[in-house]
């Protein structure tokens, strides 16, 4: 602090941007589906989780069950083994349905009549599971994750600023 702080100036957002609207922050409680909640619970206590298929997903490390909680938090998944060339299993969990936090965004969907809305959330299958939803359901949106282009992020950033699409969804690394 007594290195940098002579260095830095702090300057809050209504100074600087002053035409940007403030951020409205909502948290929202969503209750899990009974098969996420087995699942989490399972992960929590005991390391391990069974998911479809009679899989099971597996947290070696505080890191990996953190990051193991937070998907199955967002939806059920389905567990994918793979082996690299060194002989190591890596485990990936794709995320499916059932998700109430989904299910919950798109139920007040209509709410947003009108605004523009940015969603953010960590895990990039969550976002790609609400982009198909979406389409499904013909609800135009724009897309942000690590797994599309540069080209294509900036496409999607561009509508979106320019008001030609109401929703875009956002991996939070991107």
């Amino acid at each position: 602090y007594a290195i940098i702080d002579p260095y830095l100036r702090r300057m809050p957002k209504e100074a600087i941007l002053p035409h940007l609207p403030s951020v409205i922050r909502e948290r929202r409680e969503v209750e899990m589906s009974p098969k996420q909640e087995k699942a989490y619970v399972q992960m929590r206590d005991k390391l391990v989780a069974e998911l479809y298929n009679d899989t099971l997903a597996v947290a070696t490390t505080p890191l990996a069950k953190a990051q193991r909680l937070l998907q199955l938090a967002s939806a059920y998944g389905e567990v994918f083994t793979t082996t690299d060339n060194e002989g190591k299993i890596h485990q990936e969990i794709e995320l499916r349905d059932p998700s109430a936090t989904l299910d919950t965004f798109i139920d007040d969907i209509d709410g947003f009549e009108g605004e523009q809305v940015a969603v953010f959330a960590p895990p990039r299958k969550l976002i790609e599971l609400l982009s198909a939803r979406m389409k499904k359901l013909n609800i135009p949106h724009g897309l942000l994750t690590g797994a599309i282009s540069e080209e294509e992020r900036q496409f999607h950033m561009d509508n979106f600023q320019e008001g030609r699409t109401p929703f875009i969804l956002c991996t939070t690394g991107a």
